[in-house]
């Protein structure tokens, strides 16, 4: 247990106080019989300030005397504050310009990029701001259309079309109707072969695709060969069926076909087979 002593009185130059403690109950051999305790003072000096004098021409700087308040510490000290003075010229010329405008009105919604403009006039005569602005905002109410079917590729233009018509309850500025164009995409269509045997030194399985008649043989493979692992990266048995079988007859409101499972266990015989709703017709 140690005694407190007094702060001493604050330094004005490290602006710290100390203060010591000593040992009254405890062993000196392992506690330390005087120890001492600094920390930073909370207020050192208060001043009275006066005015700032007039800009010197030459350093341009104003000065201000500070005096040492009647309560302050005795080390503390009159001192002069110096600041750089700034002409009234640079200080407007340091501000930003705020320009100021008069809002004009919101144009009709462009049905095509589904937006609004607006131009405004500056108010001030200031050479920094833009005499017009132009504002742009998303419509509040879209127009809305419903899709179409697209049309058959064009072989000339290689495009195909689609038009949709409006929903009801768009804005009045809204077309009737709108038409889209793209580009066509050729779709290789192909019928597969049924899967090999494991082959046992490359661990795959293959099969045969062949390109469905009327296909574009310039842009399409006519054959091709599609290997598949027989194992999936985590080690497990991958999942290899045969062809779907023909839906059967309707029986209880339900008609389901099937496909042969060549390799894989339970899960793989869930996805083996589809079932549908179906109503059967009286005589059937």
């Amino acid at each position: 247990m140690y005694e407190k002593q007094p702060w001493s009185v604050c330094d004005v130059e490290t602006k710290q106080k100390q203060r010591d403690m000593i040992l009254i109950k405890g062993n000196s051999t392992q506690c330390v019989p005087k120890k001492t305790i600094t920390k930073a003072c909370k207020k050192t000096c208060r001043y009275d300030r006066s005015g700032w004098s007039a800009c010197d021409k030459l350093t341009r700087q104003k000065q201000r005397q500070l005096t040492p308040k009647s309560n302050s510490l005795p080390q503390c000290t009159p001192t002069v504050e110096t600041r750089p003075c700034y002409v009234r010229a640079e200080l407007t010329a340091a501000k930003p310009h705020k320009c100021r405008y008069m809002p004009g009105t919101w144009s009709e919604c462009d049905p095509r990029s589904n937006t609004m403009t607006m131009v405004m006039t500056s108010k001030t005569r200031d050479p920094v701001c833009q005499k017009y602005k132009k504002l742009s905002r998303k419509c509040k109410a879209a127009c809305k259309f419903r899709r179409g079917e697209w049309s058959e590729c064009d072989e000339t233009s290689q495009l195909m079309t689609r038009v949709d018509s409006l929903v009801s309850g768009s804005p009045k500025q809204c077309d009737e109707s709108r038409q889209i164009t793209k580009k066509c995409r050729r779709k290789c269509k192909y019928t597969f072969g049924e899967w090999g045997e494991c082959d046992p030194v490359t661990n795959h399985r293959t099969r045969v695709k062949k390109l469905v008649d009327g296909g574009d043989q310039t842009k399409c493979l006519p054959e091709d060969i599609v290997t598949k692992p027989c194992e999936k990266k985590n080690g497990r048995e991958r999942c290899f069926y045969g062809a779907w079988g023909e839906f059967g007859p309707c029986t209880n409101g339900v008609v389901t076909k099937n496909r042969q499972v060549l390799q894989g266990g339970v899960e793989c015989e869930r996805k083996a087979v589809i079932t549908q709703a179906c109503t059967k017709t009286p005589g059937s």
